[in-house]
């Protein structure tokens, strides 16, 4: 894909064994730039996410936080968000960061640009606790998710899920347990349960319960072969295979259809027992349950986004950056290994640190598209002016976040090499091209 004649290239970094289609990083008035977007990634953005101005009138921040009004401040989101949306794909999520004061207006805004049908969610993020505050401890940041189109999401059987901690832990004793026992069944299940005397509150509940081996080696737990409602597979009779016997049903009907039973047994997936006058249980494996539905609401401090930020700089140059692992947990549940991921509020450029560590934790080819001006922070703009410098000036354009600190982030994520020529990692096998929309 090549930019429109309106975006100049500004340079190329990566390897060469890196993949074909760069990241873009680009400089300009994210209005325009999405207008002259628009033809090229029309229906093809898998992810928007955004962390627009939250209107709380801080002028100390490193970039324009202050619109008078909710409704100033939402007539500047109102056309953006609207240029963002034909870019999505039926089945793309835009996610928007907003703080306690916008979380409402917000809402009803982008119910009015989305659809509120197509709300799907408010990620509540914890990020620590200020005694000082009168009622709560605060520290609450959130995300509106939005889909393109929910029904088309359904259709596509879309479901976030993440692994659960912990569970390659207990596989590991799982396996270690089978290999002592001799291959085992009885033995592994007795060591495994030995492992679990001291851990059972070091997981997440439920998973205490895969404490058993069966005889292919394998961990699992035992479930009720019950429908709990009365409402299930029918009525009819199991016979066990081993003992040549018909075996206790449940009191109402059986969880799976005669058809899928016969299934299971053959897939020694059943476990029966010698008791004629209990129910057989339901084999289900640790290794086939490894994934969880995430909850909407965590805790991860704030400041961990500055701590990040300030060791791939190795100083301090911007405020309040978000954390690029609380965005890539999302990202990885939300859009595929090769999805493209757009952000028009770029800021420091959290959004690419997300993607590639991404791309580097599972081998992805995600991409991501970046746009913010070159804004200079409100507390730097006095000094500059006082200094002799002024807009357009070398100097003042230096100091902007593009230029400053998100190309100098992205290519020291690349590179592995500080602006200040130190060495912060053996870089990454990206490729990014940075561009500079022209006046007009």
């Amino acid at each position: 894909m090549t930019l429109p004649s309106s975006f100049t290239s500004m340079g190329r970094l990566g390897s060469a064994g890196a993949g074909s289609l760069p990241h873009w990083m680009i400089e300009g008035e994210n209005l325009r730039a999405l207008s002259d977007l628009s033809e090229l990634l029309a229906g093809s953005v898998d992810l928007i996410y955004l962390d627009p101005p939250y209107n709380t009138g801080d002028t100390g921040r490193s970039y324009l936080d202050s619109f008078g009004s909710n409704v100033e401040w939402k007539g500047f989101l109102a056309p953006r968000l609207r240029a963002a949306l034909p870019l999505l794909t039926r089945t793309g999520v835009v996610v928007i960061s907003v703080g306690d004061a916008g979380l409402a207006p917000l809402r009803g805004l982008a119910d009015e640009i989305f659809g509120a049908r197509n709300y799907l969610t408010t990620l509540i993020q914890q990020g620590g606790v200020r005694n000082s505050a009168r009622f709560t401890g605060a520290g609450v940041d959130y995300m509106l998710v939005y889909g393109r189109d929910r029904l088309a999401m359904r259709r596509a059987d879309v479901r976030w899920r993440e692994r659960k901690p912990g569970v390659e832990e207990i596989l590991r004793a799982g396996a270690s347990a089978w290999s002592r026992s001799g291959h085992r069944a009885d033995v592994a299940t007795g060591h495994l349960r030995a492992w679990w005397r001291s851990r059972e509150h070091a997981f997440a509940r439920g998973l205490h319960e895969y404490c058993r081996v069966d005889s292919s080696g394998r961990v699992f737990r035992i479930g009720y072969l019950g429908a709990p409602h009365g409402t299930g597979g029918g009525r009819y009779d199991v016979m066990d295979p081993v003992r040549g016997r018909v075996v206790a049903s449940p009191p109402a009907d059986w969880v799976v259809s005669e058809h899928r039973m016969k299934q299971l047994i053959a897939e020694d997936r059943v476990e029966f027992h010698d008791d004629r006058d209990r129910v057989p249980s339901r084999k289900l494996f640790l290794d086939e349950m490894t994934t969880q539905a995430p909850l909407p609401t965590f805790e991860q401090r704030r400041d961990a986004g500055t701590l990040r930020l300030r060791q791939i700089l190795g100083e301090h140059r911007f405020d309040h950056p978000k954390d690029p692992q609380v965005l890539a947990r999302w990202f990885r549940m939300m859009a595929g290994r090769d999805a493209l991921i757009l952000d028009f509020f770029a800021g420091s450029g959290t959004t690419s640190d997300a993607v590639m560590l991404l791309n580097h934790q599972d081998g992805g080819s995600r991409r991501s598209v970046l746009i913010t001006t070159n804004e200079v922070a409100p507390r730097d703009v006095a000094s500059l002016t006082a200094d002799g410098a002024a807009r357009g000036d070398d100097r003042w354009e230096a100091r902007g976040v593009f230029r400053n600190v998100l190309r100098p982030r992205i290519e020291t994520l690349v590179s592995g090499i500080r602006p200040n020529g130190s060495m912060f990692s053996t870089g990454l096998l990206e490729q990014v091209e940075f561009f500079r929309m022209t006046e007009g």
